[in-house]
């Protein structure tokens, strides 16, 4: 087994001049069953496991998914809902950007996606209303890494791919958190602009806005019920899903075309390439993390070395 210091300064190192995640990820792997005498072909024979995963499917469809919604007009028919239903409110502004990024994040797994999908959007709004710059710029930056708690989070399928777990448990332990989380950020968007003017009438009402935006608000609605309900795994609602996109933003609100599909699959499929070479080098590091006990070990050595409950109860989760 590598000794701490050394798997450690060699992380740093590599770091340092910019290696790429995945390569350092599979370095370490293959270091540590070479010190432990293993067969190097173990690294490549648990990453060739990851074609077995249905799971595994999930994720370059929900991407697509996100990427469809991102160049769509779903943003702008999202923000008229929001205006309708929180311009009377201090701070609704910044608390439907919140909820936008988050609801965006969910499905594109990309923080830095949805801001460039609403940024340009949503924080010329949130300046016009007087938001000083610096809370407008971390609301929309925080406030999209928000969404990756929600289903269909794309990290989350990427965690319980490597480390085993059932998707659909994920799913459902990361609603309360982001709940709670987006609920905290909104009661202090509310306080930041309690001091501000009123913004202008929304051009919509609610009821005209909610018509425009009903078949992406019934997006995540769909997913949810579909994978709790039990009638469709995970993969399928992500198909599902997909198709449900396409017919929305194609027949219906006809903002995509047939001749923009090629870049929206090539700009998901860029995204997508680097998790799964990352997933892939994860998965080979797990391998040997489980094979050597090192959870366990840390685990006693916490055990044995904090007195403390709550202390013991930060770390271990």
């Amino acid at each position: 087994m590598i000794p701490a210091p050394v798997a450690t300064g060699l992380s740093i190192l590599l770091v340092s001049i910019g290696t790429p995640l995945f390569v350092i990820i599979i370095c370490l792997a293959l270091l540590s069953f070479a010190t432990g005498q293993v067969d190097l072909t173990i690294v490549f024979i648990e990453m060739y496991r990851l074609a077995d995963m249905p799971a595994l499917t999930a994720i370059p469809l929900f991407a697509l998914c996100g990427f469809l919604l991102a160049r769509s007009g779903a943003a702008h028919r999202l923000v008229g809902v929001s205006q309708a239903l929180l311009g009377w409110l201090p701070g609704g502004l910044a608390v439907m950007a919140l909820s936008i990024c988050a609801l965006l994040t969910a499905f594109t797994g990309a923080s830095g996606m949805t801001i460039v999908a609403v940024g340009g959007l949503l924080f010329p709004a949130l300046q016009e209303q007087r938001f000083p710059e610096k809370f407008s710029l971390g609301l929309l930056t925080t406030s999209g890494s928000l969404g990756l708690l929600f289903p269909p989070s794309i990290p989350l399928i990427v965690y319980a791919i490597v480390a085993e777990v059932p998707v659909d448990d994920l799913f459902l332990a990361g609603i309360a958190p982001g709940l709670v989380m987006v609920f905290c950020l909104g009661v202090y968007s509310v306080y930041v602009g309690r001091g501000l003017p009123p913004p202008p009438a929304p051009e919509l009402n609610a009821f005209q806005a909610l018509k425009e935006g009903a078949l992406e608000l019934a997006l995540p609605m769909v997913v949810i019920i579909g994978i709790y309900s039990g009638f469709i795994a995970v993969s399928e609602a992500a198909a599902l899903s997909v198709l449900y996109v396409l017919c929305v933003e194609m027949l219906v609100h006809r903002e995509i075309k047939p001749r923009h599909l090629p870049g929206i699959v090539r700009d998901t499929m860029i995204l997508v390439g680097g998790i799964f070479v990352i997933i892939a080098a994860a998965t080979a590091y797990t391998s040997y993390l489980v094979d050597a006990q090192i959870p366990a070990q840390l685990l006693e050595w916490i055990r044995g070395s904090i007195d403390s409950k709550l202390l013991f109860l930060i770390l271990h989760h």
